[in-house]
């Protein structure tokens, strides 16, 4: 029988290696805009803030794309960006998005 010559990393090494490049894996995917289409209505109002009583800024018709910041969303309410670049809130159930 031949002898097998032991490879230099040992197993303790290389799970630490596989988790740290599963981090950054997951760091990576995490960055990624979230996108979502508005649904469910003709016309949807982007608010100053997360509140039916917040001014109107402006209104996006129906099938818009908006970039979604979950951070800053609440339960009701996403914290989006328009296609066009203004920021403010829109009540979530009008938005689809994964």
């Amino acid at each position: 029988m031949a002898n097998r010559k032991k490879p230099n990393t040992k197993i303790n090494d290389f799970n630490e290696k596989s988790i740290e490049v599963k981090k950054h894996e997951s760091e990576e995917t995490n960055n990624d805009p979230i996108i979502g289409i508005v649904i469910n209505c003709l016309n949807l109002n982007i608010r100053k803030e997360p509140s039916i009583d917040s001014d109107v800024i402006l209104v996006i018709p129906a099938l818009s794309k908006l970039m979604i910041d979950l951070d800053n969303s609440t339960d009701d309410w996403l914290s989006v960006c328009t296609e066009t670049g203004f920021e403010g809130f829109c009540m979530k159930k009008y938005v689809a998005y994964n």
